[in-house]
């Protein structure tokens, strides 16, 4: 055999071997990772949850429930909901009514009756992360709701964000559910998703002080977040020329791309529950013990002053 004979072999063999490890390349090492999000978004199909709502309408809630929907809607992070409600005066059994649309997992929605001082509209328990609040969402928009309004709480990041106000998410950096529910312009998917305007407007102006504009992280995790992550975000504080970010929190980004599919108004408001900052060289968090409740009920108060313009 000449040696031209066996450098050909050798070189085959390398090919093969290159080869192979290419095709045995699991997906967890391949460098577009997630890259299905963003290559089949442009000009893509989507479906609404009106099919549901449908089947609701016809098979389960077939004496008229769920007609004459009301056209505002809270989502409300909080355990206690109703709670909530009494603190605020309304009558159990008298001013809302309590009903469950879920299946496969719970959506708790509370009917609440329009008062002398507020409007009736719909207040939706909060499900966390994206695929809760996308799933609310979808479904109170094919319910006939107009406007909502994400009331929850955030994980404020070093000294950038007050605990004594409230957060109104200005604009919210993407998580990758956010970004499956982006629509691309001219091929590229924004790395900000921000709240409906005039609606953010409004809240603003009703809010005055009570009220900041800030910067969201949206994370779809709580625990066992990258620490090289936090500090980063503790640190620079910021993607390339982004704004700022000033917390982070489980559903806004994702929140706001649904209601610009769903062609819903929408704005989120965040209370600060925890703070987390770099101490003696190591991330730590605290978490506060303000009165979250009376937060909450401050929000809601501003919300419906929204809705009632």
């Amino acid at each position: 055999m000449t040696n031209l004979s066996m450098r050909n072999i050798l070189l085959l063999l390398l090919l093969l071997f290159v080869s192979a490890c290419a095709t045995n390349r699991t997906p967890e090492s391949s460098p577009g990772i997630l890259s299905e999000y963003t290559e089949n978004l442009a000009g893509s199909e989507r479906n609404s949850a009106n099919g549901f709502i449908q089947f609701l309408r016809t098979q389960v809630y077939k004496n008229g429930e769920l007609d004459n929907f009301p056209e505002v809607a809270v989502i409300l992070y909080d355990a206690r909901p109703e709670n909530i409600l009494l603190a605020m005066g309304y009558k159990p059994e008298q001013d809302w009514v309590d009903m469950d649309i879920g299946f496969s997992a719970p959506n708790r929605m509370l009917l609440v009756n329009k008062t002398q001082q507020w409007p009736r509209f719909v207040l939706n328990v909060g499900l966390p992360g994206a695929a809760g609040v996308s799933v609310q969402t979808s479904e109170l928009a094919a319910l006939g709701v107009k406007k909502i309004i994400h009331i929850g709480t955030a994980g404020l990041l070093g000294d950038r964000a007050s605990d004594s106000v409230i957060l109104l998410g200005e604009s919210a950096y993407k998580d990758a559910a956010a970004v499956m529910l982006s629509t691309p312009a001219n091929k590229n998917v924004s790395k900000l998703v921000k709240p409906e305007t005039s609606l953010a407007n409004r809240v603003q102006q009703i809010g005055k002080d009570r009220i900041k504009p800030a910067t969201g992280y949206t994370i779809p995790i709580f625990y066992y977040q990258p620490s090289k992550l936090l500090e980063r975000l503790l640190t620079i504080g910021k993607f390339d020329n982004g704004p700022l970010i000033d917390y982070m929190e489980m559903e806004q980004a994702p929140f706001y791309q649904t209601c610009q599919l769903a062609e819903v108004a929408c704005v989120s408001l965040v209370i600060g529950s925890d703070r987390t900052h770099v101490k003696n060289g190591k991330i730590t968090t605290e978490y506060f013990n303000h009165d979250l409740k009376a937060r909450k009920i401050e929000a809601l108060r501003i919300a419906f002053e929204a809705f009632s313009d």
